[in-house]
Parts: structure tokens; sequence; C-alpha cells
């Protein structure tokens, strides 16, 4: 070969040389992602938040070093309709996730799929939660979707923990132990090949309130009251007609699953750290929904669209491009969680999702209030919109509308609706609009049509039955 034969080779190869290095510099400058989701995990709760007790300091620790959402709304009051707008970027009744007997539409591309299609090494998840089952459709994309372990690790108590109690159903139990162990092993065999993106699911905040020794009695105000020494945590001591001690009990049993959980959070980013990912890694923590001690009657979630149960948090770390110490006003939901990884990874967000990144408002010093659309899901008739201080929610069978000044009544115990009618008519325009746009994005998807039922064994179901998500 003469040396003008191999510069013109030279010359052909060049353009794809190139465009190799390019990619590959492009992969090994993303950050890797840690995705964590708490819950059962209400706002008001939360130290960094403004609540009075120390049950989350290592949450607290991660808001101080990154950027934390104040006004942070869930797309509905439970867990598989916000995840799975979390994972695509849609509304509920638009990705179709919104019942136990219902899969997600097949054709949803979710975050972990995206980030495959942009070089995401490894892509796994970790859940010990039912209705986040893989038969759901949550495990498109990722290349380990482990909704199994967690399950066996507490039949069989694989990790050896004292915190297991083997006579007790898991959602008698709790699995933050386990979710950082099995993370932790994780990151130790996988963590190598960046970049990557991990989702942890924890569980623990959801009834029943089962916390260890010495979390059971450590934000309670009156440990030795003769009403602690029952066990039973579920129906019989949280149900509507509760005593003012039995509410009491079962709030102080709900902050000790939140600082059992924050102490293993504490722990997996010890690791992270050590691991040497503390600078390379992207951590997203967030929660999937509230919970309610009789703020209006009620208990648990999943019944109402009020603060108690679909205010969240929401804070990302991460120190090249995120600022420390940063506190968020602007309203931010569910829908914005793939268009923020996205961003914070230097890529445009796809036209199919419905919110939109944060960054750009994390950068700004303040931005116009948009709408934050909420739905019901266990009960659909529910829908709710807030737009600036100002709360709408609407029963779409009866018509019925409430309306809340959210920063002068924050318990929204005072309906305004008969006195702003016309701010009600504003808000319900926006609603109506809303509605319609998710109606024809859902026929679109195709929910309720060819979408098959998902396959539950007999575990499922139990499962499920328990957690009383199906009766």
């Amino acid at each position: 070969m003469t040396a003008v034969t191999r510069r013109r080779c030279l010359s052909a190869l060049l353009p794809t040389l190139l465009l190799r290095s390019r990619a590959w510099s492009a992969s090994a400058a993303k950050p890797n992602i840690l995705f964590v989701m708490i819950d059962t995990l209400r706002a008001d709760h939360v130290g960094c938040y403004g609540y009075e007790k120390p049950t989350t300091p290592n949450l607290d620790r991660l808001a101080r070093e990154g950027v934390r959402f104040a006004d942070f709304h869930t797309a509905a009051p439970w867990t598989m309709p916000s995840v799975m707008t979390m994972f695509t970027s849609l509304h509920p009744t638009v990705h179709g996730a919104t019942s136990t007997q219902r899969r997600a539409s097949l054709k949803v591309t979710t975050l972990a799929e995206r980030l495959k299609r942009l070089g995401y090494r490894r892509t796994a998840a970790i859940t010990s939660n039912p209705t986040v089952n893989s038969r759901y459709g949550f495990a498109q994309g990722f290349d380990l979707y482990d909704d199994y372990t967690l399950f066996l690790a507490h039949e069989l108590n694989l990790f050896g923990t004292e915190d297991v109690d083997q006579r007790r159903g898991i959602t008698e139990a709790v699995t933050s132990h386990s979710v950082t162990q099995t993370a932790t092993r994780w990151l130790e065999k996988e963590g190598r090949e960046s970049p990557w993106f991990l989702f942890l699911l924890y569980f623990d905040p959801h009834d029943r309130y089962v916390p260890p020794a010495p979390w059971d009695r450590r934000f309670d105000p009156h440990p030795n009251a003769a009403s602690r020494r029952r066990r039973d945590t579920g129906p019989h001591l949280l149900h509507p007609k509760a005593t003012p001690q039995e509410v009491e009990h079962a709030l102080a049993l709900y902050d000790g699953e939140i600082g059992y959980t924050d102490h293993h959070i504490g722990a997996l980013l010890k690791k992270l750290d050590a691991l040497g990912h503390h600078d390379d890694t992207l951590v997203l923590l967030v929660s999937d929904h509230g919970e309610e001690f009789l703020d209006h009657g009620g208990v648990r979630h999943g019944r109402t669209l009020y603060d108690e149960q679909t205010r969240g948090v929401l804070m990302l770390r991460h120190p090249d491009t995120l600022p420390a110490g940063k506190v968020a006003p602007v309203p931010a939901c569910h829908l914005d969680v793939t268009p923020t990884i996205l961003d914070a990874i230097g890529v445009r967000s796809a036209a199919a999702c419905q919110g939109t990144s944060l960054l750009p408002l994390v950068r700004s010093q303040g931005a116009a209030a948009r709408p934050v659309f909420l739905e019901g899901a266990t009960r659909p008739e529910l829908r709710a919109v807030v737009h600036g201080r100002h709360k709408l929610i609407r029963d779409t069978l009866t018509g019925r509308e409430e309306l809340h000044d959210l920063d002068a009544d924050a318990s929204e115990r005072t309906d305004l609706a008969s006195q702003k009618p016309a701010l009600c008519h504003r808000l319900g325009s926006h609603l109506d609009l809303h509605i319609t746009a998710c109606a024809a994005a859902a026929g679109a998807y195709q929910v309720g049509g060819v979408t098959p039922r998902p396959k539950l064994t007999p575990r499922d179901l139990k499962t499920l039955r328990a957690l009383g998500y199906l009766q």
C-alpha cells in the first residue's frame, strides 16, 4: 500500500473514528443515576420541609448538598400511577396503570428504555412494593427488575437481620435494611461499568407501621402509655374513629418508620461515597404520595386529593451541575422527573413527555406559576388542579367542587367555592382542557383497549389484599 493510499484510507476512516470517539466521550461524561423513591412519605414529616422532629437527618443532609423542591405534588395518592408517571412523564389516565387489575399501555416508553438507548450500560431496579410488579409494565428497559428478592429475603431471612419477623407477612415487616443490602451488592458488582441507572423503592413508611427498636419509641411522646402495649398497628389501631391516643401512637410509629428508612438511605449514600461515586452520580430522591391520619376524617391513602396525601418531596444532588443548598419554590410534580433526569444528562425530553425539566427553573430566579394536575386513580372521578396558591378539587360524577387557598389555609379546612365563583370557573376551565387532552392522549396509547390484563399469582393477590388494594 502506497503512502497516498494509506492517507486516503485514513481520511475515509477519520469521520467514523471521530464519531465513535465523541460517542464514547459523551457516554463517559454522562453521570450515573441513583433514583431513590420512598413510599408513603408526606412532606410535612421531613425535617428539611419543616417538621420539628428529627426524623430525616440523612435526607436533610442530601437537601443541603443539592436542590430541594419546596412545592412538590404527586400525580396520584397511591403508588402505581405515581411511579409510572415518573417513569413515563405521562398522566395516569394516559399511561393506564391506574388499577391493580390493569397494566400500563404497551405503547409507553419508560425512562429506563430511554437511558438504555442513550448508552447506559447497566439499568436495574429493586422494589418491595407489589403494586410496581413487573406484570404491570414497570420492568420495561431494565436489565434487572428485582421485584422478588426482598419477598424471598423476608420469608427466608436471607440477610440474617434481627429486623425480620418471619411470622408476619412482608406488609407487616420492615425492608429498608434489605433494600440497602441488595443495592450495595449491585453497586459493588455492576457499578464499576458506568454510566449506570439504579432505581430503589423503600417501602417502609407504608402501613402497617412496624418500626423495629429503637425506632418504635424514638418519636413517641408517651412511649410507656398503656395504649403502646398493643402491637397491632393496622386497621384496628388507625381507623376513622380512632382515639387521639391511637392517632398519636400511629403517628409516632409512622415517624419511626421514616427514621428507620432515612437511616438505611444514609448507609446507602455512605457506600456510594466509599465506592467513589459521590461526584459522578446524580442522586434523585422522591416520594410517591403521602399519608392521612384523620386530617380530613380518613386514614392511610388513595382516597382523596388533599395535601396530606398528594404533597411529596423531591430533591436532587449532582455536585458538578447543581448548586448546593438551593430551595426551588416553583411548582413541580411527578411528570417532571423523567424530563429533568434527561436534561441533567444533556438530552432533551421527547415530545411525548407531558412534563418539563426543572433544571431551567433551578438556574433562574423565578418562574410563572403553572397549573399542576392531580388524579384520584382509585377514585377516578376525583380530579384537581393546583395553580399558584389555589387548589380546585372536582368530583366529576357529581360535579361538586371545592376551592382552597393553600397559603391562607394549608390544612384545606375552608371551602371557598361559594365565595369565589369566578376563580372556580377559571380553574375549572384549566381542568376541563386537561381532562379533554388526557382523554385524547389515552386513546392514542390505546388505554382500556387492547392492553392485556396482568396475570397475578395467588401470592400477588394475597399481598394486594393485605395492603388494601383488593377487596
